[in-house]
């Protein structure tokens, strides 16, 4: 027997809030006064990159096909996109071997459907210091992200981080990877800081030969939520949904990768993760796969084949019984289940290229479980500054 759809939906409440100001706060101000400090020493290099483009969604809605009626078809729409990104980066300074600072966002229109209109921001902050005397590096950053939909009221959000890395040699060809990330994340309809996570990963690579490297890496972290778990009870006349103490998740994630840089550049990396909550519908293992291939091509062109696939299993047995819903800011934010995306790219005069990009999704939807799919053509024109690296 299922239950009714809003009982096994996934409620927030006003609960206490976690704090007023965000934790990443702290990271911001010190990273922020080291760039006042370091741009009176350091002469800036400045590097941008603006964009527009215009494309076709064959799924703009994010409908799972097999929820129509027979009788309807999925409409698409076209759209267009306005973006830009700037970076200024101070090198070989007092301070740090390399200070950088960057900004970058879009606006999104579609033809048809203003309702599915954004906007997004981001700028990040990063902070790299040398580490020993043997090469080892360390790397602060901190970032801010939101995202709006003008004429939506259930999906914007914005996320706050800061992060840790290093790289310090081991071994004769080999170097340790320690990393620490901590974030938040805040959706507009609530006025509470509704998510925060940790996570802590070991890797190590090796150079196996000059061209070749591997990777192998173990992450552990968790996320607490401010919001009820969802429980469920079994009865004779069937399941009874009820809220619980707070969601509190955790996982884990082993991965292996190698990079091949030569003519080409190949990356590819296996991880599984295993993801384990007090909330009913959060619980499963997945098997991930992403991948790069990027090469230069006949005629000046450049092409780049990416993307990442994943097969998830959720462990909990009463969730085939249970309907559960997830609000709309948590897929938004999320990223992507399943992408393949085949991109082509010409420069044309000094500085500008035009580029030309197919990519499928496959993505889960706000009902766990289901999933859509679409299908995306873009055709972009771009103006990028010298020593602007992108793709």
């Amino acid at each position: 027997m299922r239950t009714d759809p809003a009982a096994g939906a996934v409620v927030t409440r006003p609960a206490t809030s976690l704090g007023s100001v965000p934790l990443t706060s702290g990271i911001v101000s010190i990273l922020g006064l080291l760039v006042l400090a370091t741009s009176a020493l350091a002469s800036p290099q400045v590097e941008g990159r603006l964009q527009t483009s215009f494309g076709r969604d064959s799924n703009p809605l994010e409908t799972v096909r097999e929820d129509l009626p027979s009788t309807e078809s999925i409409e698409p729409d076209y759209f267009y996109r306005l973006q830009g990104e700037s970076e200024i980066t101070f090198r070989n300074t007092p301070v740090a071997r390399r200070v950088g600072l960057s900004v970058r966002g879009f606006l999104e229109r579609y033809d048809r459907l203003p309702s599915e209109a954004r906007a997004q921001a981001e700028t990040r902050l990063q902070l790299d210091m040398r580490a020993g005397s043997k090469g080892g590096v360390v790397r602060l950053e901190t970032g801010w992200r939101a995202r709006t939909y003008p004429d939506s009221t259930l999906r914007d959000f914005q996320r706050a981080w800061g992060s840790a890395r290093a790289r310090v040699r081991l071994g004769p060809k080999g170097s340790l990877q320690p990393r620490f990330e901590i974030w938040t994340q805040d959706y507009d309809r609530t006025n509470v800081r509704d998510q925060i996570g940790t996570g802590v990963e070991l890797a190590y690579e090796v150079t196996l030969r000059k061209d070749l490297t591997a990777t192998l890496g173990l992450e552990v972290g968790g996320i607490r939520f401010d919001r009820s778990s969802l429980q469920v009870e079994r009865l004779d006349d069937g399941n009874r949904i009820y809220l619980g103490p707070d969601q509190r998740d955790n996982h884990r994630l082993v991965r292996i990768g190698g990079r091949y840089l030569r003519r080409a550049l190949i990356q590819l990396e296996y991880g599984f993760r295993s993801h384990r909550s007090n909330s009913i519908g959060s619980s499963f293992h997945r098997h991930e796969v992403r991948w790069l291939v990027s090469r230069g091509l006949p005629g000046g062109f450049s092409g780049q084949f990416y993307g990442n696939l994943e097969s998830t299993h959720y462990t909990d047995k009463d969730l085939v019984d249970v309907i559960v819903i997830r609000v709309g800011e948590e897929e938004e934010a999320s990223d992507d289940n399943n992408v393949f995306a085949l991109q082509l790219g010409r420069p044309l005069l000094r500085g500008w290229r035009v580029q030309l990009r197919h990519t499928w999704f496959r993505n889960e939807s706000l009902l766990v479980g289901d999933y859509y799919q679409k299908r995306v053509w873009t055709l972009a024109l771009s103006w990028e500054s010298g020593g602007f690296v992108g793709f």
